[in-house]
């Protein structure tokens, strides 16, 4: 849902589309032309005052959210630049992860060590990376599209890569909500293709429960990792015996 500025900002571009300037506001809604000027710059709206103006306009409401959210860029991927200096600072990333999850100011105090000075600064970083808007009152806006992905092959991908194998795998995977299966076998290029395409499948549907769940409160959710890996390999113990 937009915020108060962005709704106001969005008026302010009807306003000057209709050729219609506060006096005439003013003049509609029987106050002063500096009492109007007033209610826009401090952004000191009622609901009623706001019908008022919509009505004046000829706009409604829902079509001023259309406005807002059509003047925001979707962010879909990150540069370059922009994922190598997150992947500089860890608390930094450790905030844009958590932001890019739904995360709320309050959330992140109650389960990280961090001031909230310290998350207030980074996520006025993020700000300027044009990830996320800052909002008053430490609210926070995302600016990336429902099918945001980390760029393939870039700083965010590489950096996971070389946790996983020391941190990711060193489990039993026995543990509730936990699960690994490794298997071998003999295929063909077509059947290969198959799995290919189930394993893509499977990572679309994870997505897809991700945004599902995305709104529900954290204590209903926690974070899961999971790993898909296919590749032609042999154990050195058995590969060491080839002809």
């Amino acid at each position: 849902m937009a915020d108060t500025s962005t709704l106001l900002q969005a008026l302010k571009q009807v306003l000057k589309g209709r050729g219609m300037t506060y006096r005439d506001v003013a003049r509609e809604l029987a106050l002063s032309e500096a009492s109007v000027k007033r209610l826009f710059s401090k952004e000191d709206f009622t609901l009623k005052r706001l019908e008022q103006v919509c009505t004046l306009l000829d706009v409604s409401f829902a079509d001023l959210v259309r406005l807002v959210e059509a003047d925001q860029p979707v962010v879909t991927e990150l540069t370059d630049a922009q994922e190598k200096e997150l992947v500089a600072d860890r608390k930094l990333l450790l905030i844009a992860v958590l932001v890019v999850n739904s995360w709320t100011v309050e959330q992140i105090l109650s389960d990280y060590r961090l001031s909230e000075q310290e998350v207030v600064r980074y996520l006025a970083r993020l700000d300027r990376l044009r990830i996320i808007d800052l909002l008053p009152k430490n609210r926070i806006r995302l600016r990336i599209s429902r099918n945001f992905t980390w760029r393939k092959g870039g700083a965010i991908e590489k950096f996971y890569e070389k946790q996983v194998p020391g941190e990711f795998l060193r489990s039993r995977f026995d543990r509730p909500n936990e699960l690994m299966r490794f298997v071998f076998g003999v295929l063909s290029h077509r059947s290969i293709t198959v799995m290919h395409r189930r394993l893509e499948q499977v990572v679309r549907e994870f997505n897809e429960l991700h945004l599902e769940d995305i709104r529900l409160p954290p204590s209903e959710r926690q974070g899961i990792s999971m790993l898909l890996a296919m590749r032609g390999w042999e154990l050195s113990v058995f590969a060491d015996l080839h002809r």
